[in-house]
């Protein structure tokens, strides 16, 4: 690899940082194929994107109860695969749930009269979609849409079937590790190595997924402030109780699609294990690493889904 020219560069995207890397790529082609990028991303946080207050959502969250509401065809697909995933997952993945989400902010202890008030209007059966009409409307008052657990994996799908029609190009695009796209091939000839950091001490690396033009999701109810050092928590709740997630754990998820990804690893957090294995028998070609922080020890497990079979180590 000596010698390898290597383009890399970053910008801010959904509130997060996007790193790009393209080794062995001309210099003049990779900026062009970051402008690109940059686009492609642009146009969807403008759609979804709550980072952006000028985005489409802002004007949809202001929609009242009946009232129907045209959208774009971005926010429209987005929508759909998240009612593919939310009836998949019997409501455990659910993009309308920010108001409850907003009643556990800041260390508040809501009482069980008032999670139970905004319980009820959530859930993506309180939306009714046209898609033929290419609109929507609310079926309850004080209704929200927030697609920040898959708005990445979204436009990083978008992204890899465009990239993936460029002979010979391999790269990463990497939303703070978390979100994580492998073009192609690593310069040494295999996979792309992605590392799941052990939290409580981030120079180690819990697991080490193997990609090729596919995708790797961690989500989880902590995570690491890389300016500080710091572990911090992330509230992640649960519809159907309307109750955090207790623990502090993670889900890595590899998968060919990073929407498939990102779903897998948000519900893997909050749903029992039956459910799961439910959910595990409809589901081919993914690999799952869960991790759970309890009093300085680290306990994990390693399930590889093939065919619909999958086997724990």
């Amino acid at each position: 690899m000596s010698g390898l020219q290597i383009f890399s560069d970053s910008f801010i995207a959904f509130g997060a940082q996007c790193d790009v890397v393209f080794p062995g790529t001309d210099a003049d082609q990779a900026k062009e194929l970051l402008q690109n990028i940059k686009k492609n991303v642009s146009q969807i946080e403008l759609a979804v994107s709550l980072s952006e207050e000028v985005a489409e959502i802002w004007q949809v969250n202001r929609a009242g109860k009946g009232e129907w509401l045209e959208v774009t065809d971005d926010l429209l697909e987005l929508l759909h695969f998240s009612k593919n995933f939310y009836e998949m997952s019997n409501g455990a993945l659910d993009v309308t749930i920010a108001p409850l989400m907003r009643l556990w902010e800041d260390g508040n202890e809501p009482s069980e009269k008032e999670v139970e008030e905004v319980k009820s209007r959530c859930g993506l059966d309180h939306v009714d979609i046209d898609e033929e009409q290419k609109r929507l409307m609310f079926l309850a008052d004080g209704m929200e849409l927030d697609f920040s657990v898959l708005e990445k994996a979204y436009i990083l799908d978008i992204l890899k079937q465009e990239l993936t029609q460029i002979d010979g190009l391999s790269g990463i695009i990497s939303f703070e590790e978390e979100v994580v796209l492998a073009l192609g091939k690593h310069p040494g000839g295999d996979e792309w190595p992605v590392g799941i950091r052990n939290l409580e001490q981030p120079d180690e690396f819990n697991h080490v997924f193997e990609l090729s033009n596919q995708s790797m999701v961690t989500a989880g109810t902590a995570f690491l402030n890389f300016e500080t050092g710091e572990l911090k928590e992330r509230p992640i709740i649960s519809p159907e109780s309307g109750y955090p997630v207790e623990g502090r754990k993670t889900v890595s998820v590899k998968a060919n699609s990073a929407l498939m990804a990102a779903f897998i690893a948000h519900i893997w957090l909050i749903l029992p294990e039956n459910d799961k294995a439910i959910i595990a028998d409809q589901l081919e070609n993914i690999e799952i690493f869960e991790t759970e922080y309890i009093s300085n020890d680290v306990k994990t497990k390693h399930t590889i889904i093939e065919g619909g079979n999958d086997d724990d180590e």
